[in-house]
Formats: structure tokens, C-alpha cells, sequence
């Protein structure tokens, strides 16, 4: 509902009504609106940073490091309860932003080193490796909307139909 509406739109009413739960049973579960919303990006890092820790325990090269950690966070957005995406950080109050940015930023800087690791094994071309781990970041959270660019698409056709053309472009072989 964050992803869908924004901080201010998913007000606890609402998440309420979603989870058939009244008010007053979720503030048993939860202390704020804001706990909720910490939790929801803490549980975000979490997986992200497990997703890349299994694609580079494959021991592949750069690229197929990237495209493991890629096709699994994608999946993710697709298949089940998606990520918080980083534009939902846009509405959180100012206290809670920074921490999340700063967060945000460190799985971006992995995602560079991992592109650096392609570079130098040969597999991923040389290029600014901030603005194309920037450029992951965006098609991980842009995929959480994917269901509505392609409904029905199933979980384990992202990897064919999504992350393929974001890895290999829009680039003819004969070019």
C-alpha cells in the first residue's frame, strides 16, 4: 500500500481495513505508523542484501552476479509481497529519510562494485558504474508495477521478458 499510495495515502485505517484488523489490533502489533514504515524498509535492506550475498556466492562473473541478484529482486517485486521502493521515500517524514536514503545508498554502492568486479572481469562493458547501478535500482523498483505493463506475467517469466531486455538493451546483435 506504501508503494501504491505513498506514506500519507497508506494511513493506518487503511492498512487496517486492508489486513481486516481494526485499529486498535494494530496499534497492539505496532507502536506507529512510523515503526511500520521502518520495518517495511528494514525488511526491504534485508532481502536486498541477501539477494546479492546468494548471487555472489554463485561465483560467476560481474555480469552474472548482476543478472542473479536482478532476475531474484525482480522476481520478488513480481511474484509476491514486493519491496518498498526507494520513491516511497518521497513522503516519509524528514526524521525517518535520511537513515532510509543512506541505506538505499549503500546497496547502490554494492551494486557499483559489482558492476566494477563485470568491468574487470571483461563481461560488462566499461561505463559509469553510479549512474548504471542507479539505473538497476530504478528497473528493481519499476518492476513492482510490471503486473500492470504485463498483466499476467508470471514470476518466472520476468527473467526472460524484464531483466533480458534491461541487460541487453534495445542494441540490434548486428550493431
Amino acid at each position: 500500500m506504501i508503494n501504491e499510495e505513498g506514506y500519507h495515502g497508506a494511513s493506518v485505517e487503511r492498512i487496517s481495513a486492508r489486513l481486516n484488523l481494526s485499529k486498535g489490533a494494530f496499534y497492539h502489533h505496532i507502536a506507529t505508523k512510523d515503526d511500520l514504515v521502518a520495518a517495511c524498509f528494514q525488511r526491504t535492506f534485508d532481502i536486498m542484501w541477501r539477494a546479492i550475498r546468494a548471487a555472489e556466492s554463485e561465483r560467476g562473473s560481474g555480469l552474472e552476479v548482476l543478472a542473479g541478484l536482478t532476475t531474484a529482486l525482480i522476481e520478488r517485486q513480481v511474484g509476491g509481497a514486493p519491496l518498498l521502493r526507494s520513491s516511497a521515500l518521497t513522503t516519509v517524514p524528514e526524521a525517518l529519510r535520511a537513515g532510509f536514503l543512506e541505506a538505499f545508498d549503500r546497496l547502490s554502492y554494492r551494486f557499483a562494485s559489482i558492476i566494477c568486479d563485470g568491468i574487470a572481469d571483461g563481461s560488462v562493458r566499461p561505463l559509469d558504474v553510479n549512474i548504471a547501478a542507479q539505473t538497476l535500482t530504478a528497473a528493481i523498483n519499476a518492476a513492482a508495477e510490471l503486473r500492470s505493463w504485463a498483466p499476467g506475467i508470471a514470476p518466472e517469466a520476468v527473467a526472460e521478458l524484464y531483466v533480458r531486455s534491461l541487460f541487453e538493451g534495445l542494441v540490434s546483435p548486428a550493431a
